[in-house]
């Protein structure tokens, strides 16, 4: 006995199915060479994408200028004398009340001709009014002596011939220099009793402000701005309490400062002459 098998007639594959298989075909019979290359790019564009976002996350392209410090850089010695934002000059009450003309200067000078001793004026140095002195008048005399003079005291700034003993003069280094230890005078005046001490400096051109006041047992009085002509100061100060016979170092204090233009605090040298 006989089995016959007849087979099914020829049809196409569904379009669908003909292309999965076309591919598979075409990738298993692609070079080994193309394969590696494809392989080779799928590890290489990651790669270079990340690169190209960790470089622009570095240099900020889109970031302009540069970036600045959050505070400034500061040095081991700390600030410097005169540097810093600029400040306002504490406000004093200024003594000052003009120039003395030729003939007031030569009534002082006779006024002061019994004890100054040099009484030949060479050259007037400094001559104003003010308001707690009265006439200041700083000369030097044809002897060589410089000598101070106000409406209530004569001082003699330099003994001896200014060639070989000259006044000592302010400087960059030495901005204000006291010439004499300031002198208290108790008086009476304007129906009451009162306390002023005065003295004379020598002033660099950066000084923008003297000012001088008297501290009577603990208690401070007013701050005042000195008088100035030139390279020179007259600076004095007044409380409205008498302190007779008082002494610098306990009852009565005097306390001086000076300024520049941009509020900061200048030193004084305040050695004895």
């Amino acid at each position: 006995m006989s089995i016959r098998l007849d087979l099914p007639p020829e049809r196409d594959l569904p379009a669908g199915r003909r292309l999965v298989i076309r591919s598979q075909l075409l990738q298993t019979t692609l070079p080994p060479r193309r394969r590696l290359r494809v392989r080779i790019l799928a590890v290489v564009v990651p790669l270079a994408v990340l690169v190209l976002v960790l470089g622009f996350g570095l240099t900020r392209p889109w970031s302009s200028g540069v970036a600045v410090p959050a505070s400034p850089p500061s040095t081991a010695d700390g600030p410097t004398r005169g540097t810093g934002p600029a400040l306002a000059i504490p406000s004093a009450t200024p003594i000052d009340r003009g120039t003395l003309d030729a003939s007031t200067r030569q009534q002082v000078a006779a006024r002061c001709a019994e004890s100054a001793g040099d009484l030949a004026v060479a050259e007037v140095l400094f001559a104003r009014r003010t308001s707690i002195d009265g006439n200041v008048m700083i000369w030097t005399g044809r002897g060589g002596r410089t000598t101070l003079c106000t409406d209530s005291a004569l001082a003699q700034i330099s003994s001896t011939s200014s060639e070989r003993h000259p006044l000592p003069r302010a400087s960059t280094g030495r901005p204000v220099v006291r010439l004499f230890p300031p002198d208290p005078l108790a008086s009476t005046g304007a129906g009451r009793d009162y306390t002023s001490a005065g003295t004379a400096y020598s002033v660099a051109p950066e000084v923008a402000s003297l000012q001088m006041r008297l501290v009577v047992r603990g208690r401070p009085g007013a701050w005042f701005e000195a008088s100035r002509s030139g390279d020179l100061a007259w600076s004095s100060a007044r409380v409205d309490t008498a302190v007779p016979g008082s002494r610098i170092d306990s009852d009565l204090r005097v306390e001086d400062r000076a300024f520049d233009a941009d509020g900061h605090e200048l030193t004084i040298d305040r050695t004895p002459r």
